[in-house]
């Protein structure tokens, strides 16, 4: 038996010769029995294959139930991952409020190198309706970034921090919100003078 002999029983059986060549085939498997011995257990070999497959080819019942239990476990991951997905997106969002939280939480409270006198307020007497200047010159504290003057409004609360290089120039600050406090109180009581009149 040769190895072009097998692969002729080979194409015999997988129906790939040409008619008067399956004729030729099958008389000579009659005529030696060698060849006819090689082709029986061919299609045996063949038969017990095909047995072994159907074997493990399931029914429709057990086909649907793995499908089944398949479509249940990507539909259990997909939940947990959309679970998961939210959670990231929670705690992002918690993340980002805590740290707007402590952002302004420091930022409100005055660093090492701020002054933190009483800047110029203009208050009101509680004996007149006059608008009187309450205020504070910054005491010099030595720093690396300058001075700050705070400007607060009469119930206390910064409304404006300027920034000055040195105690000169913050104290001349301080002074000159003193004297358009002064003159705003002049003209809200009426005592304006001229220019001319003082002179």
């Amino acid at each position: 038996m040769t190895e072009s002999d097998l692969m002729l029983l080979e194409e015999y059986l997988d129906g790939e010769l040409s008619a008067a060549d399956a004729r030729a085939v099958e008389e000579r498997s009659v005529h030696e029995p060698e060849l006819g011995k090689e082709l029986a257990r061919l299609k045996t070999d063949r038969g017990i294959r095909l047995q072994a497959w159907r074997s493990m080819e399931g029914d429709e019942l057990a086909v649907e139930s793995v499908a089944g239990k398949v479509a249940a476990t990507i539909q259990r991951r997909e939940s947990h991952t959309f679970l998961l997905r939210g959670l990231r997106i929670g705690a992002a969002a918690a993340a980002c409020i805590v740290l707007g939280l402590s952002v302004g939480f420091f930022a409100r409270q005055p660093a090492s190198n701020q002054i933190t006198a009483q800047a110029p307020v203009a208050t009101k007497t509680a004996d007149s309706d006059r608008i009187v200047f309450t205020g504070q010159v910054p005491s010099q504290m030595p720093s690396a970034r300058g001075y700050d003057v705070r400007l607060k409004n009469d119930a206390g609360e910064v409304v404006a921090v300027q920034h000055f290089d040195n105690i000169e120039q913050a104290r001349q600050f301080v002074q000159d919100v003193g004297t358009w406090q002064q003159r705003q109180e002049q003209m809200h009581s009426g005592n304006v003078s001229l220019v001319s009149d003082q002179y």
